[in-house]
């Protein structure tokens, strides 16, 4: 399964489209809100999903879906950005960084999910190619995506024009042969 989540890259908060195979969402960073709040929508405008920050820092996450599930996603190793998501009754996911923009989904050690980022930023313009396993919970990677976006503080609705370096370190390397089944 593929997934595009594009920030949009002017307005007065952080709001993403979001575009797979089974279906089109909209995310929406509240305005004013302690913390992070950020709601996806599916194209009826119901929530399917909300992000809260369950620290000051960002580096904790709750993410409840309408059905009642809800996650703990935490930072679990600072200098390499490792998190790890929790929930009711899946095997965990951790969620790990590479060098440059680059990312991993895993599950027992097996990933289901690679993610990759635009470089080249224009305002609030981040977007994000997520490639998965057709089993893995789409909407909840996503709910990740969006919290890692706001944890690295791209979405401040920035006028300019930048170029993102990624990350340097890496917990792990990358691995370039993985396809998503």
């Amino acid at each position: 399964m593929n997934v595009q989540i594009q920030e949009r890259i002017f307005s007065l908060r952080a709001e993403y489209d979001i575009v797979s195979d089974s279906g089109n969402f909209f995310g929406q960073k509240a305005i004013f809100s302690l913390g992070t709040h950020i709601e996806i929508r599916d194209p009826a405008g119901t929530t399917v999903v909300t992000i809260q920050t369950n620290s000051l820092f960002n580096i904790g996450y709750s993410i409840t879906f309408a059905d009642g599930r809800i996650f703990d996603f935490h930072l679990q190793k600072f200098w390499t950005s490792v998190y790890r998501c929790e929930g009711p009754s899946e095997p965990p996911l951790t969620w790990v960084q590479h060098r440059g923009l680059r990312w991993s989904v895993l599950q027992n050690d097996r990933q289901v999910a690679a993610l990759t980022k635009n470089a080249w930023v224009v305002g609030s313009g981040n977007e994000y190619q997520i490639a998965m396993n057709h089993d893995a919970d789409m909407l909840l990677i996503v709910a990740m995506t969006l919290a890692i976006n706001t944890a690295s503080h791209d979405d401040n609705n920035d006028s300019s024009i930048t170029f993102d370096f990624g990350s340097l370190l890496q917990d792990r390397p990358y691995d370039e042969s993985w396809r998503p089944t």
